[in-house]
């Protein structure tokens, strides 16, 4: 009996069993594949204006950068002669831009007084004969010629044009003979007829300029120099007679 009871006091009086300690997760596998990061947009580069020259106030050169620099384009008209800029500033702007520029390309002799330019295209020493344009403009008229400029002592008394089809025979010329130059010129008006016959030459691959006189004839080639000038000159008609 004696044995019982310190059992069973034994067995009350013993500490209370620990509770096993659970191992520790194994350690995350560390991977070598790329990953993906979140897309952002790249940085916008700075755009610089161009350097335009100002002056400070004590006159010594600085520059500055203007950001907003293609809304202010150089004019047109700052390549004009002062003169033409004031006989063309009153037309209607597809004029007034053509007529600036062929009045800056060839040469002129302007009246400011009276408001006018004569113009004309420049000598072409590489050939004898050829045709050219003339002219003048005021601020509200226009006068278009066909010059026909002829080397030689023999003056013409009419020009032919030969272009495809078209056979077109001028009026009487009346030339002035310049014996220094040794050469004549007349003028035609550029009429409506007229235009029309140059539009068949620019059309043409070959057309031809025949000079006639009571001596005989003389055959010119139209070349490519002469017709750029005949067609500035039909481009000047269409702008000016619409």
């Amino acid at each position: 009996m004696r044995a019982w009871i310190f059992v069973v006091v034994a067995a009350c009086g013993a500490p209370a069993a620990t509770p096993p300690i659970a191992p520790a997760p194994p350690a995350p596998v560390t991977s070598n594949r790329a990953e993906a990061e979140p897309w952002s947009p790249p940085p916008k580069p700075v755009v610089r204006g161009p350097l335009v020259g100002v002056s400070r106030v004590d006159g010594s050169p600085r520059a500055r950068p203007i950001a907003n620099f293609d809304v202010i384009p150089a004019k047109r008209s700052d390549l004009w002669h002062p003169c033409v800029r004031d006989v063309v500033q009153s037309r209607e702007r597809p004029a007034r831009d053509l007529l600036g520029d062929v009045l800056t390309a060839y040469l002129i002799a302007c009246d400011r007084a009276a408001g006018s330019v004569t113009f004309g295209s420049r000598e072409r020493r590489d050939e004898s004969s050829y045709l050219a344009i003339s002219g003048s403009v005021t601020a509200s008229s226009a006068r278009l010629e066909l010059a026909v400029v002829r080397h030689g002592d023999v003056l013409p008394e009419r020009i032919t044009i030969l272009a495809g089809a078209t056979h077109w025979t001028s009026i009487a010329l009346d030339p002035d003979f310049d014996p220094v130059a040794e050469r004549s010129v007349a003028s035609l008006p550029f009429t409506r007829a007229l235009s029309r016959v140059i539009r068949t030459v620019l059309d043409s691959d070959e057309a031809i300029l025949r000079f006639e006189s009571s001596a005989g004839s003389e055959d010119v080639v139209i070349t490519e120099d002469m017709k750029q000038d005949l067609r500035v000159l039909s481009e000047l008609s269409d702008a000016l007679n619409p």
